[in-house]
């Protein structure tokens, strides 16, 4: 069973073997990671991370608030979600309200598909009723969970990210 908790002080050993993880794997980010994979510094993300947690000064335009997945009997961390308050036009074509990754030994566990279902209740707390997901056609897993989760597809459409097209698909839940 898992937990979210939101990352702070006392915790700059866990995310950094976590960040670590990924980047050892060969993968080049940290999705739903508030930006990890670019930090070697904990206490410079940490600040980062809090900076966009404020409406008066969300990093990325939107606030967001960012947590960690705690698998509870072993008390590692397994994944990160990020929850952003609103939608900017940046994120409605590509992001959505929820980014997230489990590292990559937790795969294929289940983790995903908790952290989403955990997230979109406090999704439901704060007031947001209706939670858009976005995601490479050909990310299975992703859709797998997003599915899972009572995601709905609404469209597929093909954009240009990082001057490539790649072909995403946009899915609404009803938190």
């Amino acid at each position: 069973m898992i937990r979210l908790v939101r990352p702070g002080e006392g915790m700059e050993e866990d995310v950094m073997a976590f960040r670590r993880e990924f980047l050892e794997a060969g993968e080049k980010e940290i999705n739903g990671g508030r930006m990890l994979h670019h930090f070697d510094d904990y206490k410079e993300w940490l600040h980062y991370v809090r900076k966009s947690q404020k409406p008066e000064n969300a990093v990325t335009g939107v606030r967001a608030s960012l947590y960690f997945a705690l698998e509870e009997d072993e008390g590692r961390l397994v994944g990160c979600i990020e929850l952003r308050h609103e939608l900017n036009r940046e994120l409605e074509v590509l992001g959505g309200n929820i980014g997230y990754s489990v590292a990559p030994r937790d795969r294929r566990k289940g983790y995903g598909t908790r952290m989403l279902q955990l997230v979109a209740e406090k999704a439901k707390v704060i007031g947001i009723d209706v939670l858009l997901l976005t995601c490479d056609t050909k990310n299975i897993a992703s859709i797998r969970t997003i599915t899972k989760c009572g995601g709905v597809l609404e469209k597929e459409e093909k954009i240009r990210r990082r001057g490539k097209e790649t072909s995403v698909r946009y899915y609404r839940i009803q938190v």
